[in-house]
């Protein structure tokens, strides 16, 4: 924030000064920013009672959809029965886990499947609660993707061992429950960012770095508002980016060692920074299709995007694109290029440059014979990709 708002140049030497002094960024967006998201791939947690269905907040809808069934009303059972955290509904014997612990003195501990509940982590009056899609059009759409198990109905310890598309498929059977279709809602985020094969109950302590960071982005998108906010005229404040050079010098800032917060102003009603750590390691070439598809989401729902990425896919998709070097490590840190892709493919000091050149070529190709380009145009101030 800086007190010369009537003053840009002097506005912006100020920023400059207080990074230098405090290692610390901030940059006034006229108060059109709710948040900022940081999404990497640290560790969601250690323990193995947490899965993707508690992560998201989904699995209250499904316990809920699980209590209002016609079986669970006749023997009073409510949403916290079907925890396998409360007493009432987990095994006694491993305690709603699913396995047992066994301590090794000289090894690493050994997890064996639970002798009593077979690692379905419930007692039998729970697992004897289960839910059939009625008949229609719903009904069989389930039975035809899921086969006999939709007919012979499922136990929420069914749910927990399915998958995220079998789950969608089951519970879209359901459209008069307004707990399945929320759960559907929410379950169906996790499509989206292309996690459709992870099982509802895999302890999170089991997924990898890239799963982790998807499930985190999942998580934030069942929160923020995806609704097109309506175009308004950006405050004449400044320190908020509100052209090219203010957006390439905060950029800059935000290159240098030590810096730890920026704010980039959007049209709009207050949204969200996302903030991104190279979202794409690990991914299939798929997959970073799917990501992309995300992150368009966000941006037209008026949220930025920031992602430090080494993905050519990625980064030609930018609005904005930063290249650091020249080379990696002591050789590296400078500010080699910046501007669009097409402007850092003409930089012939950028290693990122060389690269893009033949893609871009393909890609306007592709344009010419009728194909549309990858790179769709978003406004600058909504995105702004980082490659280091």
């Amino acid at each position: 924030e800086t007190e010369d708002a009537d003053k840009p140049e002097a506005a912006r030497g100020t920023i400059a000064r207080n990074c230098a002094q405090t290692g610390r960024l901030t940059v006034d967006a006229g108060g059109q920013l709710k948040e900022v998201v940081l999404v990497d791939q640290s560790a969601l947690g250690k323990t193995p009672r947490s899965n993707p269905a508690v992560y998201i907040g989904a699995f209250e809808d499904i316990r809920e959809f699980f209590a209002q069934s016609e079986m669970a009303l006749q023997r009073g059972l409510g949403a916290s029965a079907f925890s396998f955290n409360s007493t009432q509904g987990q095994c006694q014997r491993c305690r709603g886990a699913g396995f047992e612990k066994i301590e090794m003195q000289f090894l690493s501990d050994v997890f064996i499947r639970c002798g009593e509940c077979k690692g379905r982590r419930y007692r039998p009056h729970i697992l004897d609660i289960k839910v059939r899609p009625l008949s229609g059009t719903n009904r069989l759409r389930a039975v035809q993707h899921l086969g006999g198990s939709a007919e012979a109905g499922w136990s929420i310890a069914d749910v927990l061992d399915s998958t995220v598309d079998e789950t969608v498929a089951f519970l879209r059977a359901f459209p008069e429950s307004r707990p399945a279709t929320r759960a559907v809602d929410a379950i169906s985020l996790l499509q989206d960012v292309g996690l459709s094969y992870l099982k509802l109950g895999q302890p999170i302590n089991t997924l990898s770095g890239g799963e982790s960071q998807r499930l985190k982005l999942v998580r934030h998108l069942a929160t923020v508002s995806l609704s097109k906010p309506e175009p308004a005229p950006l405050p004449k404040a400044s320190g908020i980016l509100k052209n090219g050079n203010d957006r390439s010098r905060v950029a800059e800032l935000l290159c240098r060692p030590g810096m730890e917060r920026v704010y980039l102003a959007t049209p709009g009603s207050k949204k969200t920074l996302f903030l991104f750590d190279e979202p794409t390691t690990g991914l299939h070439f798929d997959d970073v299709r799917i990501l992309l598809k995300v992150f368009q989401r966000l941006v037209d729902a008026g949220h930025s995007v920031v992602v430090i990425e080494h993905n050519l896919e990625l980064i030609k998709s930018a609005d904005w694109v930063i290249d650091l070097g020249p080379e990696a490590g002591e050789l590296g840190g400078e500010v080699v290029a910046k501007g669009t892709p097409e402007e850092v493919a003409l930089c012939p000091e950028s290693h990122t440059g060389k690269a893009l050149r033949p893609l871009l070529a393909m890609t306007e190709k592709r344009a010419r014979g009728g194909y549309k380009s990858s790179r769709n145009a978003f406004p600058a101030e909504a995105r702004l990709i980082l490659k280091e």
